[in-house]
C-alpha cells in the first residue's frame, strides 16, 4: 500500500477509523434525537396508566449508557475491517479487483443482514400483534353512547345530609343543571363504568334459596331516574325507574343481560325478586322490573359481569355520586357546574370532572402505551435493516459490474440481470425472515395476557407483516437494481 500513497499500513487504518467516527457521531446524535422522541410520544400514551410517568426523561446515565454502545458498535464495525487491510498483499488485492465469485466480504454482509431482518421480522410480529389487538379493542362496544357525555363525581357529607336531605340535595342539583341551556339531560350514579371501583354485593334469588355463605354475588349500582336514557343504555324488556319509585313503594331493581342469562338461564328474570344479603336481615324483596343491556365495567377487555342496578331514592342510598351530563358543549358545563354547587353549598365542590370519552381513553391507556413503544421498536428495526439491505447489495452491484457487464455483452437481457440481482439480495431476506418468524411464535408466549381478541398466531399478523417486510425490502434494492439493469455494458467493463 504504500507504493500507492500510504507512508505506512496505519495510515489508511486511521483513516477509516476517523471515516467511521464521523459516521458514528451523527449516528448516535440522530438516534438520541429519535429515542427522546419516541420516550416523549410513549409517556403522553401511557400517561394516565404509568406511575410517575412524568418523570421519565433521557437522563445522564441514558445519555452516557448510550455514548458506551455507540463507542462499541464503531469500534467493532471500523477497527475489525480495517485490521483486515494489512493481511492481504497488494498484488493480490489488485488482481481479485472484486470480480470473483461469492467473497467472505460478501458472506459476512449477507449474515448481517440476514440477522438484522430476522431481528426485525420478530419486531414487526410482535408489533403487529398488539397493533391488531388494540385495534379491536379500540372497536369494543362499551355498552352506551360516550359522545357529548360529562361526568362529575359530587359527595356530600353524612353529618349534615342524612338520607332525606341528601336525596332532596341531589334531585335540586338535577334539575338545575337540566335547565342550563348546554344541558340536554341530567342523570347520576354512584359507580360509573370504567372508573375502576366496584362494589360486588351478596345476593339470594328468592325462587331458588341458596345457604347464606354461598350467596352469588353481583355489582350493584344505585342509579337516578332517566339514568338509561341519559347514558344510552338500551332498555331490553320492562320498565326503567321513574318518579313512582321511592323509598315508601315497593322495592324495585333492574338488571343487566349478562345477570338475566346467569341466573335465570332460559327464563323469565321479569317479577322474580331479589334480596340483599348484604343489606342485612331487615332487607326486604326486591321486584326485577327492567333488563337493560350490558356495559364495560373495570376494562374494555373484560367480558360484561352480572350488575343489577337500584333507584336512588330507594335504600341503602349513597352519599356520593357520580354525575352523567349530555352536553353539546362538554367544556362550558363545569363552569356552571361549580357555580350551581356553589349557590346551593359553597363547601361541596365537584371532583374528577371529564368526559365519558376521556375515562375510555384512560382506560386503554396502557395497550396504547404497548402498542406504541413495540411498534417504534419495530419501525426502527425495519430502518435499520432496510439500510442493511441497500448497504450490501449497493456494494454487491458495485462489484460485480464488471460480470454484470461481461453478461449483458454476452447476450443477458435486462430481465436476466434484474432476476439475477433479486434472487441474490433477496436470499437472506427471506430467510431472514421464515426465521424471524419462528423466532416470533417461539418468544410471543409471553404477550398471549396482555392481547385482546388476538392469539399469538395471528393470522392477519403473520401475513401483514411479512409482506410490509418484503414490499420494504422490494423498495431498499431498487436504487441498485435500477443501476444494475440500466448501465452500459461497455462503460461497466472499462470502469470497473
Amino acid at each position: 500500500m504504500n507504493s500507492i500513497g500510504a507512508t505506512s499500513r496505519s495510515r489508511p487504518v486511521r483513516q477509516l477509523l476517523t471515516e467511521s467516527l464521523v459516521l458514528g457521531v451523527f449516528g448516535c446524535v440522530c438516534a438520541l434525537v429519535a429515542g427522546n422522541w419516541i420516550v416523549q410520544a410513549a409517556v403522553a400514551a401511557g400517561r394516565r396508566s404509568l406511575p410517575r410517568a412524568n418523570e421519565i426523561h433521557l437522563d445522564a446515565r441514558t445519555l452516557g449508557f448510550s455514548v458506551v454502545l455507540a463507542i462499541a458498535a464503531w469500534f467493532l464495525s471500523s477497527l475489525v475491517p480495517a485490521l483486515r487491510l494489512p493481511k492481504a498483499g497488494l498484488e493480490e488485492s489488485l488482481r481479485q479487483g472484486g470480480r470473483t465469485g461469492p467473497s467472505m466480504k460478501r458472506r459476512v454482509s449477507s449474515a448481517l443482514v440476514l440477522a438484522e431482518v430476522a431481528l426485525s421480522m420478530n419486531l414487526l410480529a410482535t408489533a403487529g400483534l398488539f397493533v391488531h389487538s388494540f385495534w379491536k379493542l379500540s372497536r369494543v362496544d362499551p355498552g352506551f353512547q360516550a359522545g357529548a357525555l360529562l361526568t362529575a363525581q359530587v359527595s356530600l357529607p353524612s353529618g349534615r345530609y342524612p338520607q332525606v336531605r341528601r336525596l332532596q340535595f341531589f334531585d335540586e342539583l338535577y334539575q338545575r343543571l337540566s335547565r342550563l341551556p348546554d344541558v340536554r339531560s341530567v342523570a347520576a350514579i354512584n359507580i360509573l363504568p370504567l372508573s375502576g371501583s366496584h362494589s360486588c354485593d351478596a345476593i339470594q334469588v328468592d325462587a331458588h334459596r341458596v345457604p347464606t355463605g354461598r350467596a352469588p354475588c353481583a355489582e350493584t349500582r344505585s342509579v337516578s331516574a332517566n339514568f338509561f336514557r341519559v347514558m344510552g343504555i338500551p332498555l331490553i324488556r320492562g320498565r326503567e325507574f321513574d318518579a313512582r319509585d321511592r323509598e315508601d313503594s315497593q322495592n324495585v331493581v333492574m338488571i343487566n343481560k349478562a345477570m338475566a342469562e346467569w341466573l335465570w338461564p332460559g327464563e323469565d328474570p321479569l317479577g322474580q325478586t331479589i334480596t340483599i344479603v348484604s343489606l342485612g336481615p331487615a332487607e326486604l324483596p326486591r321486584q326485577i322490573v327492567g333488563i337493560v343491556g350490558n356495559t364495560v365495567h373495570a376494562s374494555l377487555a373484560e367480558p360484561p359481569v352480572p350488575q343489577y342496578y337500584i333507584p336512588q331514592h330507594q335504600p341503602p342510598g349513597y352519599q356520593a355520586m357520580t354525575l352523567v351530563v349530555r352536553t353539546d358543549r362538554p367544556t362550558a358545563v363545569p363552569a356552571s357546574l361549580r357555580t350551581e354547587l356553589a349557590q346551593m353549598d359553597p363547601n361541596i365542590p365537584p371532583f374528577n370532572v371529564r368526559t365519558l370519552d376521556e375515562l375510555r381513553d384512560a382506560s386503554v391507556a396502557s395497550p396504547r402505551f404497548r402498542t406504541l413503544l413495540f411498534g417504534a421498536f419495530a419501525l426502527v428495526a425495519l430502518a435499520l435493516a432496510m439500510g442493511g439491505v441497500y448497504g450490501v447489495l449497493s456494494y454487491t452491484v458495485t462489484q460485480r459490474m464488471h460480470e454484470l457487464g461481461l453478461r449483458m455483452c454476452l447476450g443477458a437481457r435486462q430481465s436476466d440481470i434484474a432476476w439475477l440481482v433479486i434472487r441474490h439480495s433477496m436470499a437472506p431476506v427471506a430467510l431472514g425472515v421464515v426465521l424471524g418468524l419462528a423466532g416470533a411464535m417461539a418468544t410471543q408466549r409471553w404477550a398471549a395476557a396482555s392481547l385482546y381478541g388476538v392469539n399469538r398466531l395471528d393470522s392477519w399478523t403473520f401475513i401483514a407483516m411479512p409482506a410490509t417486510l418484503a414490499v420494504a425490502a422490494l423498495a431498499a434494492i431498487a436504487g441498485p437494481l435500477w443501476r444494475a439493469t440500466t448501465s452500459d455494458p461497455v462503460v461497466a467493463m472499462r470502469d470497473v
